[in-house]
Parts: C-alpha cells; structure tokens; sequence
C-alpha cells in the first residue's frame, strides 16, 4: 500500500533518490521494494563473483551437471527437436568448423568415442548390419578412388609396426587352420611378438617367434596361444620346420 503514495526512495548504497520501478521487490520491506537499487546489487553481485570466481565457476559447474542429469530425457528431446528443425545449417556449420579446425575436431571425435566406446561399437555394429550392402560397396569405392594412398599407408605401417605385423601375420594363418581359440590371451601374445622384434634389434639378426607345438603338425597340432608360442633365430626355426618331438 505504501508504494501507492511515494513513487521514489534513497538506495542505501550509492545514497541517490530514485524511482521505486529501480529497486527490486520485497513484500518485507516499507515501499515494498529492497533498500538497494539494482544497479548497486548487480555490482555487488559482480564483485562477489570476481572475488571468488574459483567458487562460483565450481557452484554453477555442479549446478548444470545436476540439472541435466535431473531434465536428460527433456533436454535431449529439445535438443533433436532443435536439430532436426535446422538441420541443413547445423550440418553446414558442423562441416566449416571441421575445415577450419581438423584437430581441436579430431581430439573432440575421439574424446566422444573414448568416453561412449560399448555405445559407439554397439551403434556402428547395429549400421552395418542394417547398411551392409551400402557400407561394402562405399568401401570398394574409397579404396579404388585411394588404392595408391592405401598401399603407402599400409607398407609404412608395416614399417613402424613389425610386430604387429608378425602378430597379425600369426593370428590369421592360425585362424585359418581354427587353431586360434576364443579364450587366447592377446595380451601376452602381444608381448612374445614385441620381445621378437626387440631381440632382432639388439642383436642385428633375426628372430621368429615359432609355435612349440606345432599349428600343422603330423601327430599332435597346438593352439596359437601365448604359452605354445617360443622365439628362435631364423635358422634354428627354419631348421626345425614342422616337427615337435614328443617328450
């Protein structure tokens, strides 16, 4: 009722008399307005703010991270209704920021896949079985546009990477003969093939890694797995060949 009859009061900060529309309400108070006008309340709130920024910037970090795990279902739906209804320019913007940031969007990419890797394989394993057909024939397409690029990758990969290469190289002639079984630790199998290379560096010649019993053998045929597997220098495993002698 007060305000009816008085249309001004002092801030009790700054001291200038003001009109009553300039200070915040408050049903507590005499005008039914808060003694300080706005202006000094948003100074003091930056202040406030600048003072303790570490605080505050932690206080709204909880804050956010709160409201959306509260709201998730909602804001996705906003989210997807938003994209879809500016779909052509969310695409175009996403496509020139690419362009003119191919790392900070690298590094985003692979942050995204890092911390939603079980949902990423689960989504790509769901496309290609759905796409199959589109996805293979895109393949071909790709690797005969880039056969050249391909095969320079691939040998300098190789060149990097020989132990790798002699693991995979192990793996797939095993998988072949179906002696690579599901329970084979690759870790380990791994580490046989990196403790080759290893050796053939230090040592200037070079080593194989050999199945102890061997995948084809004419009596008894092992596993490709990690404690079947031994390293030899290319002469004693070509020497030795495929025999295994039964103890």
């Amino acid at each position: 009722m007060a305000e009816a009859h008085t249309t001004s009061k002092q801030c009790t900060i700054c001291k200038q008399v003001l009109t009553l529309e300039l200070f915040p309400k408050n049903k507590e108070s005499k005008h039914g307005r808060r003694g300080q006008c706005k202006s000094c309340l948003n100074a003091m709130a930056r202040k406030r703010y600048t003072d303790n920024i570490d605080r505050e910037r932690e206080k709204q970090k909880t804050y956010s991270r709160t409201y959306r795990e509260k709201h998730r279902e909602r804001l996705l739906a906003r989210a997807r209704a938003l994209y879809q209804k500016n779909r052509v320019k969310q695409v175009e913007k996403a496509a020139l920021y690419r362009a003119q940031n191919p790392d900070a969007a690298k590094k985003a990419r692979l942050d995204y896949y890092y911390r939603n890797r079980d949902y990423c394989i689960q989504q790509n394993k769901l496309y290609l079985e759905k796409n199959r057909e589109a996805y293979l024939a895109r393949s071909r397409a790709y690797y005969i546009a880039n056969a050249e690029r391909k095969r320079q990758y691939s040998r300098e990969w190789g060149r990097d990477n020989p132990e790798k290469v002699a693991k995979n190289c192990g793996k797939r002639r095993a998988a072949l003969l179906q002696r690579f079984p599901q329970w084979a630790d690759e870790v380990e199998i791994s580490r046989v093939y990196a403790l080759r290379q290893t050796m053939s560096d230090y040592f200037k010649t070079d080593f194989h890694v050999d199945h102890i019993i061997p995948l084809r053998g004419r009596k008894v045929s092992g596993l490709h797995v990690h404690n079947n597997l031994q390293i030899l220098t290319a002469e004693q495993n070509l020497s030795k060949g495929n025999k295994f002698k039964c103890k």
